[in-house]
């Protein structure tokens, strides 16, 4: 894993997001302290484990929250939504929109959490999602799109149904509105898987959502 992490640096982004599935190598914390980058936490990731839980059955976190985005909870958790909304946006929490099968994935929930000021992580693939399957309306995604606190923005490409994770064009949707509207405070995150990649063709993807 550290050697995948610099080779990422390489491609001259701005910082590294570190998300679960893969064991950290002993020492990353270390490593990349020393490079001085900007780190973000993604849902589950910790140093010394693939992937640890976030959430307890009421819905409270078992992991520390700061520079961390997370997926909400699969379920409605324990008192429901309304005053897990309220919570999560009182402590500042960064939650992630999710695809239909989760918590804020409906155009209610999603709604919900904005009227509560929840800071959100927008996955522009699982806005796609929930656009091509009619979860989420014309209007619904227009104020996610206009909404103030967005925290994150993650962008990578899909065919409407599935969140594949595919390197973006300038077609894909959703990444024209992320490049606008990301700035010092709402990065934009490349999620798209890259092993399929050789560098040379990263270094032109990360460049084209850098380009003006």
């Amino acid at each position: 894993m550290a050697r995948a992490c610099l080779t990422l640096l390489a491609l001259g982004g701005d910082g590294l997001q570190l998300c679960p599935g893969n064991l950290p190598s002993p020492g990353l914390e270390a490593l990349l302290s020393r490079v001085q980058t900007t780190l973000r936490l993604h849902h589950g990731f910790t140093w010394d484990a693939r992937l640890a839980p976030v959430w307890d059955e009421a819905g409270a976190p078992l992991l520390p929250m700061a520079g961390r985005s997370v997926h909400p909870p699969q379920t409605t958790p324990t008192g429901g939504l309304a005053g897990w909304l309220t919570r999560a946006a009182q402590e500042g929490w960064v939650v992630e929109l999710m695809p239909p099968g989760w918590i804020l994935s409906d155009e209610g929930s999603i709604d919900a959490a904005m009227a509560a000021g929840l800071r959100l992580a927008v996955d522009v693939s699982h806005l796609h999602i929930l656009r091509a399957t009619g979860a989420l309306s014309e209007a619904g995604e227009r104020r996610v799109m206009d909404y103030a606190h967005i925290a994150e923005l993650h962008v990578s490409d899909n065919d409407g149904r599935l969140d594949l994770h595919r390197p973006t064009s300038r077609e894909s949707y959703g990444v024209g509105w992320a490049r606008e509207r990301t700035d010092a405070e709402t990065p934009m995150i490349l999620e798209s898987y890259l092993h399929t990649l050789d560098q040379s063709a990263r270094k032109t993807l990360v460049e084209r959502l850098q380009a003006p």
